[in-house]
């Protein structure tokens, strides 16, 4: 999970500058630091803590063994069991304090990178940065991706209430070739409430393309999801009106 969320916050975040000032980055920090004492603390458990735990409990038995067979006028054996007993509970305390820590990190770990799916849309541009479409017509708006690697041209016709046609061209941003094997998605939504995801197939040429609902008229924001070949996931990110 920690190496998939990892891997997610290169697509997220489009410079280091993000991991200090959004929320995301913020909690992907607080997630890591957990992630890393975690790690120690397990390091300390299974190696040096457990193996002091195995030897103070084999010295104890031996200890008591030795103490049994002397009887018990063996006043010197008696002391050495009661130190090889402090020894030993000292050393569990030891152990059992790590488990319960190991415990409250795991769980600080779980946490933080679940919200990092919730605090992803932190990331996305405000609206006022975005392109809206005019009162009426077509929409259509080119755009790169937030890791620059792909241009992306969404064109919805004829951006009205009711059906249209959603079609989103796609190149390389370095070199302008058509980006023809992909997985596209298209994440809509007016405000907090989802209106539903698409799912746009290719004609081989660049072209993804589906028809749908616009189900209502107002302000639309669309993320737009695409898994290229290489299983890397692309977005941007782009917001629209739609009329009457």
């Amino acid at each position: 999970m920690a190496i998939a969320e990892a891997l997610a916050a290169t697509t997220h975040l489009s410079g280091w500058e993000q991991l200090r000032t959004s929320l995301y980055g913020q909690v992907f920090i607080i997630g890591g630091a957990l992630l890393v004492t975690l790690l120690l603390a397990m390091a300390v458990h299974l190696f040096p803590l457990r193996q002091n735990v195995e030897k103070a409990y084999a010295k104890y038995t031996y200890a008591f063994g030795r103490k049994l067979e002397a009887g018990q006028s063996a006043t010197v054996l008696a002391h050495m069991v009661k130190r090889r007993e402090a020894r030993l509970a000292m050393q569990t305390h030891q152990l059992r304090m790590i488990v319960s820590l190991e415990a409250v990190l795991g769980v600080g770990v779980v946490m933080c990178f679940g919200l990092l799916n919730i605090f992803a849309s932190s990331l996305l541009p405000t609206p006022s940065t975005q392109h809206r479409s005019q009162a009426s017509g077509p929409f259509q708006s080119t755009m790169q991706t937030f890791d620059k690697q792909l241009e992306v041209t969404l064109t919805i016709t004829p951006n009205r209430f009711g059906p249209n046609v959603f079609k989103v061209k796609i190149v390389d941003a370095h070199t302008g070739a058509p980006i023809t094997n992909a997985t596209l998605s298209l994440i809509t939504k007016m405000g907090e409430m989802d209106m539903g995801t698409l799912t746009l197939q290719s004609d081989r040429h660049g072209v993804f393309s589906t028809k749908s609902e616009m189900a209502m008229s107002g302000d639309w924001q669309i993320i737009i999801q695409i898994i290229t070949p290489d299983k890397v996931l692309h977005e941007a990110y782009v917001t629209l009106f739609t009329p009457l």
